[in-house]
């Protein structure tokens, strides 16, 4: 029962999305900052090459076999030092190693190869390359006879999923949408529930970058009420994730509970088992995330925490709540320095570039509110932040090309044109024009240019603030 109530709510899922182009967005619009996001992992791994086959075994000499045994062995190494290339993030050695492999492949186990190599060129910032490698194994995995071949769907759906992935990071949401459906398709086709779940928060992901944050509502809302049912895993964490994510775009903060400030890694309050409210589905992600074994899961849960607490401070800053503004920027605080403890590194700089932020929010309110001691603690704790803007700006530098990178230098370029760090806000704005107009993502480039303007209209460069406000 529960497996065709998991696959009744894709089908609604597919047919929101097939009606969704026709209305304009019913949620709003507000800009994915890269602060905010929930971030999914890929690892080579997301397509495994399998070994090769030998027909004639049993049937040959002793030098036949052996010599089957040593090319068997040899496929083996190359699939394992492409890996391990790929984990060291020597990429350019990666993709040497899985072109080599697809030269040597037909069938099923070149399109493999030729989908971990595309994973390759993106973490490169290679978006054509990437492109071409990836669409060659699509194109080749439909050209094979389907049949019963259960082999040839599931590589086909996970290369569906490495398509969609690199239309999202290009700004292509719509095009990523379909690429995910269809892998959920074919996921459903072969019963696989665990894939199904992962390629519709995926489209999820989407929807949300679309501003389609009601129905995106309404389908996570779906999702969540079979959450419970599954084991504990990334993919559970993660579905809680992005129900937080939108419920926060939405307004539906919830109350923070009671010490959260102090240990953002224990959940203390009673949990109902569908959230109604931004910070539920977080402590949810939270609980689930501590029995893992990889602590990034729960960096990321920690870091949703930290967003939600901050839209509390802000929107009670303005109703000049200031006890509660205060305990959520307290929260806030913690939980991002919890997340910024986790030895990725993007989740590390994400952390970060919002303690910075935040820290030269609190300090702007601490000199409206006159109040000393307020001004001189989020003072000390700002002075810090600065001091690590130039390690941030490598950190930045070391990402390859793309909309995780210019957003990321949009974060930082905002926060120093508050502190009146012109000049290195102005080297990372024009950094992201530059990169968004080789992405060709029109949106990310509309960003960076108004930023820049607002930069020139700072300086009284009114002909360059015009320039850039009009183009």
């Amino acid at each position: 029962m529960k497996r065709y109530l998991f696959f009744a709510v894709m089908a609604v899922l597919g047919f929101l999305l097939s009606w969704g182009w026709t209305f304009l967005p019913d949620g709003g619009f507000e800009k994915p900052a890269w602060g905010t996001e929930v971030v999914r992992w890929r690892s080579i791994d997301a397509v495994a090459l399998p070994t090769l086959s030998h027909p004639s075994w049993g049937m040959g000499s002793v030098e036949e076999i052996e010599i089957a045994q040593n090319a068997r062995s040899n496929h083996q190494a190359a699939i394992n030092r492409g890996r391990q290339l790929y984990d060291a993030g020597d990429f350019q050695a990666a993709v040497e190693a899985w072109q080599a492999i697809a030269d040597a492949e037909s069938g099923i186990g070149r399109s493999i190869a030729l989908s971990n190599l595309s994973l390759c060129w993106q973490k490169l910032g290679r978006w054509e390359e990437a492109a071409a490698a990836v669409e060659e194994s699509a194109l080749l995995l439909r050209s094979l006879d389907a049949g019963e071949n259960s082999e040839r769907s599931r590589v086909l759906a996970q290369t569906l999923e490495i398509q969609g992935e690199l239309e999202y990071e290009t700004g292509r949401f719509d095009v990523a949408l379909d690429r995910w459906q269809e892998a959920m398709v074919l996921y459903e086709a072969m019963g696989d529930l665990s894939a199904g779940l992962r390629s519709q928060l995926d489209s999820i992901r989407a929807l949300q970058a679309l501003g389609l944050y009601r129905r995106a509502e309404r389908v996570l809302t779906e999702v969540a009420a079979m959450l419970p049912d599954f084991p504990d895993s990334e993919l559970k964490a993660r579905g809680y994730q992005h129900l937080s994510y939108v419920l926060r775009l939405l307004g539906k903060f919830g109350e923070l509970p009671d010490g959260l400030a102090g240990n953002c890694r224990q959940v203390s309050t009673d949990l109902t088992d569908l959230p109604d409210s931004a910070i539920e589905a977080g402590l949810w992600s939270l609980r689930v995330s501590r029995h893992l074994p990889d602590a990034e899961t729960l960096h990321q849960a920690q870091f949703g925490l930290a967003n939600i607490a901050r839209a509390i401070y802000q929107t009670q800053k303005d109703l000049d709540d200031a006890t509660l503004a205060e305990t959520a920027a307290e929260t806030a605080l913690a939980c991002y320095q919890q997340a910024a403890t986790s030895t990725v590194e993007a989740t590390q700089l994400r952390a970060n570039l919002n303690l910075l932020s935040l820290s030269i929010d609190l300090a702007e309110r601490g000199r409206e509110r006159s109040d000393v001691r307020v001004s001189k603690a989020v003072r000390d704790r700002l002075f810090t932040q600065i001091d690590r803007t130039s390690s941030l700006v490598r950190e930045i530098d070391a990402l390859p090309p793309g909309r995780t990178t210019i957003y990321a230098r949009l974060d930082l370029a905002q926060s120093l044109m508050k502190v009146d760090r012109l000049p290195e806000s102005e080297a990372l704005l024009v950094a992201a024009a530059n990169q968004s107009q080789t992405l060709g993502d029109p949106r990310v480039q509309s960003y960076s240019l108004g930023y820049l303007g607002q930069l020139y209209e700072r300086r009284q460069e009114w002909d360059k603030a015009q320039q850039h406000t009009e183009t």
